[in-house]
């Protein structure tokens, strides 16, 4: 057997004498010693936080940035009107001090059709390089017209919202211009105002607090989802490796299936929270620093404390509901090929709930975002993300709690019965037919 963590045969018969509390025990202290004492678990446990916030923030952040790309317009003006302001409107400048847009003014055509025409000799110039764009400004624009931009790499929305904005300011001016209004009085007319957002809490009132919270709320939601799939397929290993070794049948001879999946999956959860925990630690450590240093990052970084304690009670239930598929799997199959096909549904069921925290933050009390919160599969990361963002009623929550427990001990059931069986069949995969058979039989 294994080092570290592993069993001797001491151990099992002597778990074996000591009853099926004693059996689980030292299960679970195998599992969990075989995994604290391997490298991947110093390694994850460091560079675990450093890794969401690589895939959550730094994206962000790069791509809330402006590429200082210099975009080279081609544009035809059919109205007349909007040449000079335009320019005016699209006045950035790059680090350097040069323009960021240069329109290149072109001889409007007499007709739409002649429109046409140049802009497909021009779409010759764009594939050549020599125009980043082409921006059509048909002679309606300024009536309900569409003004249209036809470009081969321009996907940046930051610019297109720029060309945007500037087209419609140019033609706001315009307007306000035909009915007498100055520039001085259209630019004084049209200024922006500051705006600020407060969130409203039973504590008080938080600057900033909705951004904080989805950001926030995506990172606890990511954290949840890696840690459940990681530690479910760890456990699907762990059953895998174990039957192909024959270790499962030396364990069998003095401890029953069940106490060996529990141990198992208590095993392998009780690692997830030993990294929660070293997780948390440094989290309330660094808080600390950053409140002592700067109340500003403390606002920022705030994240509520029924937030966090939801967070364990879901990654629990969470962990628990999909420890026990993962392990049926590993049960019924004999290598990690066939482990990777039929743990795809499985890992499906995760992946849906953060294909839908878009439609949660847009509306976090909607309908379908109760209802889908409440289905035991999603509710871990999408419960969790309105309660970051808005918290439910205390009766949602003590639904989806309640749901998600029955579903648990309905999933641990349904999977001791295949583990039972599953565990000891070698030679081929399973049929659907078979699995239904061995619930029903067990």
């Amino acid at each position: 057997m294994r080092g570290g963590g592993s069993l001797s045969r001491g151990d099992l018969h002597q778990a074996g004498g000591g009853g099926a509390v004693r059996q689980l025990w030292t299960i679970l202290r195998r599992e969990y010693l075989e995994r604290v004492r391997q490298r991947w678990f110093i390694i994850g446990t460091v560079l675990g936080p450093v890794f969401m916030l690589g895939i959550t923030v730094v994206p962000g952040y790069l791509g809330s940035r402006s590429t200082g790309r210099s975009i080279i317009l081609a544009c035809i003006d059919q109205t007349g009107a909007m040449e000079q302001r335009l320019e005016t409107a699209l006045s950035d400048t790059l680090p350097d001090g040069s323009r960021r847009y240069t329109l290149a003014w072109e001889q409007a055509p007499a007709d739409t059709v002649a429109a046409r025409m140049q802009i497909d000799r021009l779409r010759e110039r764009v594939l050549e390089g020599e125009f980043t764009g082409i921006l059509w400004l048909p002679p309606d624009a300024l009536d309900g017209g569409d003004a249209r931009l036809y470009a081969q790499g321009l996907a940046d929305p930051e610019i297109l919202g720029r060309i945007r904005e500037a087209i419609n300011r140019t033609a706001m001016v315009h307007r306000l211009a035909q009915r007498g209004v100055t520039i001085d009085d259209t630019e004084a007319i049209s200024r922006d105002i500051r705006f600020r957002s407060f969130k409203v809490t039973k504590d008080g009132m938080r600057e900033g607090g909705f951004a904080t919270d989805i950001i926030a709320g995506f990172v606890l939601a990511l954290i949840l989802y890696m840690t459940l799939l990681i530690y479910g397929v760890s456990i699907q290993r762990s059953v895998l490796e174990d039957k192909n070794s024959r270790i499962v049948e030396i364990l069998l001879t003095s401890v029953r299936p069940l106490p060996i999946m529990l141990g198992k999956i208590l095993g392998v959860g009780s690692v997830g929270l030993t990294q929660y925990a070293i997780w948390s630690l440094v989290a309330i450590a660094g808080t600390a620093y950053i409140r002592a240093t700067s109340p500003v990052l403390a606002n920022m970084t705030a994240i509520p404390p029924l937030s966090l304690v939801f967070f364990v009670v879901y990654f629990l239930l969470g962990y628990f509901l999909y420890a026990g598929l993962f392990a049926a799997v590993g049960a019924m199959v004999t290598n990690d090929q066939e482990a990777q096909q039929l743990n795809w549904p499985v890992s499906l069921l995760l992946v849906v709930p953060m294909l839908l925290l878009q439609m949660i933050l847009r509306d976090p009390d909607s309908t379908a975002s109760v209802v889908l919160s409440l289905v035991p599969f999603f509710s871990p990361v999408l419960m969790l993300m309105r309660i970051n963002l808005h918290t439910p009623p205390a009766w949602q929550l003590a639904l989806s709690v309640g749901i998600l427990l029955v579903s648990v001990l309905a999933v641990a059931a349904i999977a001791g019965r295949i583990f039972r069986i599953g565990i000891l069949v070698y030679g081929k995969r399973p049929t659907l037919p078979e699995i239904l058979r061995w619930v029903r039989e067990s």
